[in-house]
């Protein structure tokens, strides 16, 4: 999904406005960036894994403690997918 972005400017900026139209409509800006901060916030330097890489997506990890509040982000991110 996210490869095919790189070379599609266009795409990128389609996907971009609906999540601004959907900031605009939706007060949600705070949860979608501590969305994207929680499943950065896995990274291990002295093991060099976790980071940024989706896996906040699955249920093993959404369920943590800590992510509590962020599946209402992961449901957004993903309806927004489903039409790309």
């Amino acid at each position: 999904f996210f490869s095919s972005l790189s070379s599609n400017t266009s795409k990128y900026n389609e996907i971009r406005h609906v999540f601004y139209d959907l900031f605009k409509t939706t007060p949600c800006m705070p949860i979608m960036l501590r969305y994207a901060w929680h499943d950065a916030g896995t990274y291990d330097k002295h093991t060099n894994t976790g980071g940024p890489n989706g896996s906040i997506r699955f249920d093993t990890e959404i369920s943590h403690g800590a992510n509590a509040g962020l599946p209402f982000a992961r449901t957004k991110v993903e309806e927004i997918k489903q039409n790309f």
